[in-house]
């Protein structure tokens, strides 16, 4: 096949393209003893966008000696235009001891504050968080709040075996008479799951006092409220290899040490993103036996298909916090000790090869400090919740926070680690994601993403995004691009209305890349077939409206182009100009329906040509009655593209390049120069007239020039953003990149990578 190397070679530019996109935070009030509506926010992301992780049965089968335990299954649908904050069961009345324990397991399916949070109920109407302020919290040290309790960190796809202390003068005077699930934070027609299992009192002495089966929720008779629907089934384990961990198991740490700091050790921690449980991570600099009270220790560990790096002083504190999301098989990144600082590598595969630093941390460490592995037990608590004082900040710190009050509309920001269209096949592809507001860099929770690669892998997902900034790490292994696409999202989750989508991309071996669908035999000599059709026509003026300017002689303009006509438009040249003094230059529109444009530039004469053969100047109800009727998604005709002499875009063509044969008999034209430019539908104009105008043309300047490989979009490579019309054979004599080799001027080529 022919390759497309006379577009490709020419990229010079990156543009990106944004959109808005939407979101309200959700209001959290303290929860009541029933269930309770909110108002919902005014844009919340589709169920779609949210996965079941712990539905899915086990990739492999269970020991035949080993039967899952059956759990109680709580499932949660938001269905209208309220939300909730707590379901509550009633029970038959019961007290409980003095220095009793409730304790329960609890799996959440969906990382979401509030969801999986579980408490008791008094008989005079109270309820255990309520009556006592908030203050209550368990062996994590996380609120009981059904409303602010955020359990995510551990039970959001793993067990978590919880504990509350109940305060004596809080309960053993009054009985207890129900049971709260907490629900809060729901996202409009979106389910949430969460299992429960062994829901206990114990006793001072550890023994059992009060147990709730599974089956007996279950079967407890409850009334749905407003829009929420809540149901209970008992369902086997979702996880049965799982452990029931406590809030020390989650953050339990083994350490290997490989040496010492002034050893100039290296470590290589390769990185497998599907298990997010227990994972190694890289201490540097800790001297004491424990990294999290170690002064001036770094920690990099991975968290919920994130890493993270933290830098420990007397108190945990955010030094380098950047979320690396990671969809390259076999990452390894390579922590080294150079120049005084901890520098992170990533590289493209598990032997190490082609390290690129992706953190550069400035370190001042004792001497003879420890550098090694550790491994951590899930995600630990004292990194989670202890309190960052004035004297810890960083430069994390020194980036505005987001302010929905007062930033109405910001963007995000993408750039690469080198020039976006030099990778090689299967190298790491660096992206760096920023939010901005009004040219200031800012911080917002999350960031959603998305990629997709002509290779034919994709992935999505959520990442941290309050440190400012998130690299996203891909490759692409076969000649052509990866395109991204993120969006701001708050700390549910759900994408921001106040942040612009960013759309971008990256390009491997693309000097390499080749249309998918062959050039006709014949393609020449059609085109030839064409032109020679319209020498016979002669470039006629049918029409000319003067349109009254102190500097420039403007007319609306109408040429005979024979049954492909009339070209309108408009012309323009300085007054001032004498005969055979000026440039030509003709600018070509996008997709859609509307005036011509007016170009007035000094040292040219221009023509705005209208891609239709319709009137300029008239008011925006004659364009908008033309786009919805006649030429509605005009070109996108199957029955029209079905047979190359009725493509729509014949007759477009036809007229450009009858509106260069006319501008090329003005007394004003140098005989020399003759420009063309336009973006997107107006670069596919500009690339195709240039072509067959080849032997006149001098300079030819397309913004993301559209319908390149249009075969390639219908079938093996990442779409445009912008709706391609159905690829049918005849399509072939329209592909912009059929035309390159035509081009005998230079090009100067502006690609949206994104677009």
């Amino acid at each position: 096949m022919k390759k497309i190397f006379s577009l490709i070679l020419a990229l010079l530019m990156v543009s990106s393209m944004i959109v808005a996109c939407t979101d309200n935070p959700v209001d959290v009030e303290d929860p009541k003893d029933v269930v309770e509506n909110v108002d919902p926010s005014d844009d919340d992301p589709s169920a779609d966008d949210l996965e079941d992780i712990v539905e899915d049965e086990p990739e492999d089968e269970l020991p035949e000696n080993v039967v899952p335990e059956k759990v109680l299954k709580y499932t949660i649908t938001s269905n209208g235009t309220t939300l909730s904050k707590a379901l509550s069961l009633a029970v038959e009345a019961f007290n409980v001891p003095a220095g009793s324990t409730f304790e329960y397991d609890v799996l959440i399916a969906d990382d979401i504050c509030g969801v999986g949070n579980l408490e008791l109920k008094y008989g005079d109407g109270m309820h255990l968080s309520l009556d006592n302020n908030s203050s209550i919290t368990d062996n994590a040290n996380i609120a009981i709040s059904t409303a602010e309790g955020d359990l995510g960190d551990y039970a959001f796809n793993k067990w978590y075996h919880r504990e509350i202390k109940l305060y004596d003068a809080g309960v053993d005077s009054r009985d207890i008479v129900g049971l709260r699930f907490g629900t809060n934070g729901l996202t409009q027609g979106c389910t949430y799951v969460c299992y429960y299992d062994n829901i206990r009192i114990k006793d001072a002495q550890g023994n059992i006092v009060k147990e709730f089966s599974d089956e007996e929720i279950a079967s407890m008779e409850f009334k749905n409220f407003g829009n929420i629907v809540c149901a209970f089934e008992v369902v086997d384990d979702p996880e049965p290899r799982m452990k029931r961990k406590t809030a020390e198991d989650h953050h339990a740490v083994s350490r290997t040490s490989v040496g010492t700091v002034s050893d100039g050790s290296v470590i290589d921690l390769e990185i497998d993103m599907d298990n997010t449980f227990d994972f190694d991570g890289v201490y540097f600099g800790a001297e004491q036996p424990s990294y999290i009270e170690a002064v001036n220790s770094y920690i990099i560990y991975k968290y919920d298909g994130s890493l993270y790096l933290y830098h420990v002083t007397d108190k945990i504190t955010l030094a380098s916090s950047v979320s690396v999301v990671n969809t390259v098989k076999g990452l390894v990144l390579r922590c080294k000790y150079e120049d005084s600082s901890l520098n992170i590598y990533a590289c493209d595969n598990t032997n190490g090869d082609n390290p690129k630093l992706i953190w550069s941390v400035p370190v001042e460490v004792e001497p003879d400090a420890e550098f090694g592995k550790l491994n951590v037990s899930g995600f630990g608590f004292a990194i989670a919740n202890r309190e960052v004082t004035a004297e810890d900040q960083t430069e994390v710190d020194k980036i505005t926070v987001y302010d929905p009050d007062t930033m109405l509309a910001y963007n995000l920001n993408c750039s690469t680690d080198k020039s976006p269209v030099e990778y090689a096949l299967g190298e790491n592809m660096v992206f760096d994601i920023k939010a901005y507001f009004n040219g200031e860099q800012i911080v917002v929770p999350k960031l959603r993403w998305k990629i997709e690669s002509d290779d034919g892998s994709s992935a999505n997902g959520l990442a941290a995004f309050n440190s400012g900034l998130v690299k996203v790490i891909t490759e692409c292994n076969v000649p052509g691009f990866v395109y991204i696409e993120a969006r701001a999202a708050g700390f549910y989750g759900k994408e921001d209305k106040a942040c612009l989508t960013l759309w971008g991309g990256a390009g491997a071996d693309v000097t390499n890349i080749e249309a998918v669908a062959s050039k006709p035999d014949d393609f020449d000599a059609y085109w030839q077939g064409k032109m020679d059709e319209l020498k016979q026509i002669e470039p006629e003026l049918l029409e000319s409206v003067t349109v009254e300017n102190e500097e420039y002689n403007i007319y609306y303009v109408k040429v005979d182009a024979g049954k492909y006509g009339p070209v309108t438009g408009k012309v323009a040249y300085p007054k001032n100009a004498e005969p055979g003094s000026l440039k030509i230059k003709l600018g070509f529109m996008g997709y859609g329906v509307g005036d011509a444009g007016l170009m007035l530039e000094p040292g040219y004469i221009t023509f705005g040509v209208n891609s239709h053969s319709i009137e300029n100047g008239q008011d925006s109800l004659y364009y908008s009655a033309l786009s919805s009727g006649e030429l509605s998604w005009y070109g996108f005709n199957n029955t029209e593209n079905s047979d190359r002499e009725t493509v729509y875009f014949l007759g477009m063509i036809m007229r450009d390049v009858q509106a260069v044969r006319y501008m090329m008999t003005s007394e004003y034209w140098n005989g020399v120069d003759v420009e063309l430019e336009g973006g997107s539908q107006g670069g596919f104009q500009s690339v195709v007239t240039g072509a067959l105008v080849s032997d006149y043309a001098t300079k030819i300047s397309a913004w993301a020039p559209a319908f390149c490989d249009w075969a390639g979009q219908a079938s093996v490579r990442s779409a445009s953003i912008f709706p391609f019309p159905d690829y049918l054979d005849p399509l072939a004599y329209y592909e912009t990149t059929n035309f390159a080799s035509m081009i005998k001027c230079p090009v100067y080529l502006v690609e949206g990578l994104g677009d």
